[in-house]
């Protein structure tokens, strides 16, 4: 009688979150506060740091309440992003009731059969965009509902779609040109021009794209070659069939269709 080994799965996001929030908590016990002088610079006309200033102060590490109210509070300092995603998924939701998200994958696979894969740079371009000047990442699992559709009836797989949403996203995310949240922060923080130093993060931003790019379409056009050389092959399995049955009937969209398009667009962008 074999014995059954037990998978390991990985833990619930709350008990992740929570895990790292005891961690930071412990850590203000152990690690010593301390702080850096601020003095005018009489060249620049700026309040900069003194890098010789710093110096140990009384410690404030969290306590118990710290540790309970962080994970509510963090929900009402992020309020805005929680609202937000709600809003624009409801909206994808309404737009793609009404047959028209499927009938432009549908026009759009059948027109780039033979060009999807560079599909994947526009996309991967377009998401590291967005998070590039706007910092908008958490929003990026939104679109991938979206392309998840038209990879699968390219050739690719779901891994592809997540690929393509994810990386693009962290591209832009990472290289923060002008992202509001990140970039434009920490410089008014530092004291420190607004969008200073932006020609290293461009260069930034293009050779990391480069890179990414090229590790996405690579992987892509293996599982294009070779479908069982998926990662998620198995899962893909059923979802790619329905899918080529729904491409095979001709899909023509009326007016009303074309304005629900419209709006998802606009959403998009």
């Amino acid at each position: 009688m074999e014995s059954t080994r037990k998978k390991m799965k990985v833990p619930h996001i709350f008990i992740i979150l929570y895990a790292i929030i005891l961690a930071v908590s412990i850590l203000s016990y152990l690690i010593p506060a301390g702080e850096y002088d601020r003095v005018f610079d009489e060249t620049t006309g700026r309040n900069i740091i003194d890098p010789s200033s710093y110096h140990v102060v009384e410690s404030n590490p969290a306590g118990v309440m710290d540790f309970l109210k962080a994970f509510p509070s963090g929900f009402v300092e992020a309020g805005w992003v929680v609202v937000l995603t709600f809003c624009v998924c409801g909206g994808f939701y309404v737009v793609n009731k009404t047959g028209a998200i499927g009938g432009i994958i549908s026009w759009l696979a059948k027109r780039m059969k033979n060009k999807g894969i560079w599909l994947i740079p526009i996309l991967m371009a377009v998401f590291a965009s967005i998070d590039c000047f706007i910092g908008m990442c958490e929003l990026t699992m939104v679109y991938v509902p979206i392309i998840l559709p038209l990879m699968l009836m390219l050739g690719f797989d779901s891994m592809t779609a997540c690929a393509t949403a994810l990386c693009g996203s962290a591209i832009g995310f990472t290289s923060a040109i002008a992202n509001p949240f990140t970039t434009i922060v920490g410089q008014n923080i530092a004291g420190l021009p607004l969008l200073s130093g932006w020609q290293f993060r461009l260069i930034s931003l293009v050779t990391v794209g480069i890179v990414g790019v090229m590790y996405v379409m690579r992987y892509a056009k293996k599982v294009r070659n070779d479908p069982t050389k998926s990662l998620v092959y198995e899962e893909d399995k059923l979802l790619r069939a329905e899918l080529q049955g729904e491409m095979s009937q001709e899909i023509t969209l009326n007016t009303r269709q074309k304005i629900a398009g419209l709006a998802a667009l606009a959403m998009f962008i």
